[in-house]
């Protein structure tokens, strides 16, 4: 057993928790490492240099020109005397502490080596942690990111903080003076994390992980269901993907809403800063609304999820014991920010000097959380009759024992008291930050939740007084800390400076600000497209300053779903529809027309049908099976039916998960879409009457869908790697006719011409990858078939060469060869239209947002 230090007494140092975790029983180890140094043949050396000539050298230089009157020497010489003195005593001085530095270095990692000494205390912990993020996380990080929030999205996001700086804690500027004495504690950057480290830190697990990506196909089949009950349902559905489509505006308009959306609308204020600093780039954003984290399927787990809170120390995958789906992990913001960190505010103007506080712990709350239920029963049971522990339920239910329940008791009440006990409720404790920031000592159990005041980052005895969770030790902690008056003083001083590094140091507000720019910008490059999108514009033989932006050259979403939509974009109830529905077949087929099932696609694209049509009927599911179901939440459910967005809501038959022991609450399972559709991939000749979904358009009303869209990606991303130079094609032509030209040899072969020509009733697919290359397309005219592709937005000059007939053919290649600089325009622009469809880093939203405005217009003609 250690000597203890007059800072502790040695009934605590018998207490393994507290000796373990205060250090209050052994000598400061920054008092050990200076010891041992001083000890160490270096100190010799050292002191030995501070008594050489060169240090009095300097000293008398110093003295002696501090008493040298100005008229005893010519200004010139003097001044030129002095100067030469000085910097001859100053360069040696820096060589000799330069050699004493390199030493001293040496000696200290013979010491303790690489690794980190155990129990090094806060302020050793933070200037180790500080050193290793300056020298090791920041140039890596900075050499591996490769999306940056622009200067113009940084002011935007200051000019918005700035126009709701009272619907934000950063208004919140602290301008009194804090009642402790600061000598007593290390600065803040030795004792507060660096904006690398609460990057790190918020971020957990995600910070390192960039194994799935939230964009492209995997990702919206994975997240098809939360994507579209998103759309249809905003914050009550369970796990939301981009809410509102991020659209700043709406956000706001949620914010307004405060009537239906309630509790829901003060995260739509606050996710209006992830909206505008993730506008530039290209991840999708799957987030959640509430309390605690939800429990999500098995294929969501891999995806990172924006949330309030995270399990402190835990990332299990697994269900629990009752075969409950898995609990999803978070990257944490500063969401709700007015009811958990505003509050921290009102301390000041509430709170009393710690000299007269009341030497009892107070708590105040509800048994409402199951999660924390037997604690706080067990804080009241079992202090029902202490002196030192005022410990009451602040709303009485049906069955409480009598003396359990206390009146209201404000901040002000409240902060009379030496010690406040604070427990989690359904995730962290909404009043923990005020209780960290007063005079008073906070006294908690175990953390379970973390949250943007980083709870993991608390440290017993450093920044509040631990309890146990069954309650038993509270009267013993209390007189502990009424035995030991400055350990505990402290440690309400260091709780205090936490709160006030965290929200009202000169230092928060733009902490704050770097530290979102940093997780958006590391969440961008984890699980952006923009690395993806980078590599091919890399290979593109594009010459991008010669053509306009994209938003300048390819159709807008509204216009796309005009376009692919035709004749029904503007219909409304189409008469006769249910009869006309009663001569569709139900039989999937390749040719002709059936009306989609779930079941029927189900059995089709994993039945023995051929290859062609397996994968048709796979690419239809999830958006058009009408089994397809969300989860809503439960606790707002009956607010969404009185809504306008409760309009028209379907429950499906079974909830997702049931209650439990644990008090999980169940959620309400909803139908999406129930509307009947009609699909027709091939043949489709003679129109049922009805709008119908067909992969390509003749001069039928069909509402064009890409249900071959993921092979067109695939064929057309294979493409680059076989292509050669406009300049180095040979002058001739190739024509592509059928798939069969689609081999890995005759697309090589084809792409060596510089002219290719589309037969008539080429496949898109292949018009698709023609387009794509470096050789221009020569398209007969007029175009016929329509497809996602867009074929008659392309413009003759500027996309292809036009021909009607086989004699234009050599005129058009002449006309070419004569006028290389604008064909290969026509070329680059032809490329250009694929990519901004294909692969764009806005493509894959786009896309998608297409087929939703799709699927929302349809559904909306038959309600």
């Amino acid at each position: 057993m250690k000597t203890p230090m007059k800072t502790a007494g040695a009934e605590v140092c018998d207490d393994e928790e507290f000796a373990n975790l205060l250090s209050l029983c052994e000598p400061s180890p920054l008092f050990v490492v200076r010891r041992k140094i001083a000890q160490s043949p270096l100190f010799g050396v050292r002191r030995k240099i501070a008594q050489s000539p060169l240090f009095d050298a300097r000293r008398n230089i110093i003295e002696e020109d501090s008493t040298t009157e100005l008229d005893d020497v010519t200004e010139e010489d003097g001044l030129a005397s002095l100067g030469a003195k000085l910097r001859t005593s100053s360069r040696l001085t820096i060589y000799a502490l330069v050699i004493l530095i390199v030493l001293e270095t040496a000696v200290q990692s013979q010491m303790f080596g690489g690794s980190s000494i155990d129990n090094m205390g806060l302020l050793a912990d933070r200037r180790r942690k500080q050193n290793h993020s300056k020298s090791q996380s920041m140039p890596k990080a900075e050499s591996q990111r490769v999306f940056f929030v622009s200067d113009s999205v940084k002011l935007e996001y200051d000019q918005w903080h700035a126009s709701v700086r009272k619907l934000s804690h950063n208004h919140l500027h602290f301008s009194g003076a804090l009642n402790l004495n600061f000598t007593n504690h290390p600065t803040r950057s030795e004792r507060f994390p660096s904006v690398n480290e609460r990057i790190e830190y918020y971020m957990g697990k995600w910070f390192n992980s960039s194994a799935s990506s939230t964009y492209g196909r995997g990702f919206e089949q994975d997240t098809y269901i939360q994507h579209k009950s998103t759309r249809q349902y905003g914050p009550f559905s369970s796990v939301l993907i981009n809410l509102y489509n991020l659209d700043r505006r709406e956000l706001q308009k949620c914010y307004e809403n405060k009537k239906e959306l309630r509790v829901f609308s003060p995260y739509c204020r606050d996710y209006t800063d992830l909206a505008i600093l993730l506008s530039e780039g290209t991840a999708n954003v799957p987030h959640f609304i509430g309390d605690g984290l939800p429990h999500v399927a098995k294929e969501l787990l891999k995806y990172p999820l924006f949330a309030k809170v995270r399990r402190l120390g835990q990332h299990d995958e697994s269900g629990d014991d009752e075969g409950l789906t898995p609990v999803a992990d978070a990257i944490v913001l500063p969401l709700n920010r007015k009811r958990h960190l505003a509050p921290a505010w009102l301390v000041p103007e509430n709170d009393t000097p710690w000299r007269t506080k009341i030497p009892k712990a107070v708590w105040r709350g509800s048994q409402a959380s199951h999660d924390s239920k037997e604690m706080k029963n067990a804080l009241v049971f079992q202090h029902l009759e202490s002196e030192i522990v005022d410990a009451k339920f602040s709303k009485c239910t049906e069955g409480l024992p009598s003396g359990c329940c206390g009146s209201y008791m404000s901040m002000k009440d409240q902060l009379k008291h030496k010690y406040l006990i604070s427990i989690e409720g359904n995730d962290v404790s909404s009043g923990l930050k005020w209780m960290l920031f007063s005079e008073s000592v906070v006294m908690t159990p175990p953390f379970v939740w973390e949250s943007w005041a980083m709870e993991g980052k608390l440290q017993p005895y450093v920044h509040y007084i631990p309890i146990r969770t069954d309650m038993t030790d509270v009267e013993t902690k209390i007189a502990w800390a009424e035995s030991h008056p400055e350990e505990t003083r402290l440690i309400s001083e260091r709780s205090t400076l936490f709160v006030y590094d965290l929200l009202f140091s000169p230092e928060a507000v733009e902490d704050e600000k770097n530290v979102m720019v940093g997780i958006m910008e590391r969440f961008e490059q984890n699980f952006g497209s923009r690395q993806e999108v980078q590599r091919r514009r890399e290979k593109m033989a594009i010459q991008w300053d010669r053509h306009p932006s994209r938003s300048q050259r390819f159709p807008s979403v509204d216009e796309r779903v005009k376009y692919l939509m035709g004749s029904w974009h503007n219909a409304s109830n189409p008469e006769g529809f249910g009869i006309s529905l009663k001569t569709v077949s139900d039989e999937v087929s390749l040719g002709g027309f059936f009306l989609a099932s779930g079941k029927g696609l189900e059995a089709c694209s994993s039945g023995d049908q051929a290859p062609a049509l397996r994968r048709l009927c796979a690419s239809s599911l999830p958006d058009f099976d009408e089994r397809v179901t969300a989860d809503l939440k439960s606790n707002s459910f009956k607010r969404l039916q009185q809504s306008r967005l409760g309009n028209g809501l379907v429950l499906a038959a079974h909830s997702s998960w049931v209650d439990g022991e644990k008090g999980l609450k169940d959620s309400k399972r909803v139908l999406l879409d129930k509307s009947p559709k009609v699909i027709c991939f091939e043949d489709c000749d003679g129109a049922p009457g009805v709008p119908f979904f067909s992969p390509t358009r003749f001069e039928s009303d069909a509402i064009v869908w890409p249900f071959d869209l993921d092979q067109t990606y695939d064929f057309v991303d294979k493409l680059q790697d076989s292509d050669v130079p406009f300049e180095d094609k040979k002058p001739s032509i190739a024509t592509v006719s059928s798939y069969e030209m689609r081999s890995s040899s005759n697309i090589e072969k084809t792409l060596k011409h510089r002219y290719l020509r589309a037969e008539k009733g080429v496949p898109p697919i292949d018009l698709a990858w023609m387009l794509y290359s470096q050789s221009v397309v020569l398209i007969p005219e007029p175009k016929k078939v329509e497809s996602w592709l867009m074929e008659s937005l392309l413009e003759p000059y500027v996309h292809y060469l036009p021909v009607r007939s086989n004699g234009d053919i050599e005129e058009r290649v002449a006309w070419c060869e004569a006028n290389a600089d604008e064909c290969e325009m026509i070329s680059e622009r032809a490329t250009l239209f694929v990519y901004d469809l294909l692969f764009d880093e806005k493509a894959d939203k786009e896309n998608r947002e297409v087929k939703f405005k799709i699927h929302e217009k349809y559904s909306a003609m038959f309600d």
